[in-house]
């Protein structure tokens, strides 16, 4: 790898990831999203490479903020109610993010509360 900050991009093959994200999202009735370091959306395409990062933009930079300050381990966005589950790789390098977010009315409140566990 070269010295620049790696990024889950730097890992993804055939955007399998992503794709589980969107099932693990339907599955809980929630939305289960895939970032980059930089906050960026990652979705799952039929296209080559097999996914797309998203735009810069202010939710990005917030979903990045808020990965600069958790560090290695999950926690609940402020304010937002939103679960970031940092990705990691040797070294303690976070890379990436899976974000979770949920309306606990849709949810229920067991759910949620797991969910914000995570």
């Amino acid at each position: 790898m070269d010295p620049r900050r790696p990024s889950i991009t730097d890992f993804l093959t055939d955007g399998s990831l992503a794709a589980l994200c969107q099932v693990l999202g339907d599955m809980t009735r929630s939305r289960v999203s895939l970032h980059d370091e930089r906050g960026r959306r990652i979705i799952h395409t039929d296209g080559d490479p097999p996914w797309h990062v998203g735009r810069e933009g202010e939710p990005a930079r917030r979903i990045a903020r808020a990965l600069e300050a958790t560090g290695t381990m999950a926690s609940v966005i402020p304010d937002d109610g939103r679960v970031i589950e940092p990705l990691v790789v040797g070294g303690g390098r976070v890379v990436g993010a899976i974000l979770i977010t949920a309306d606990p009315d849709e949810i229920g409140p067991e759910m949620f509360a797991h969910l914000r566990g995570a």
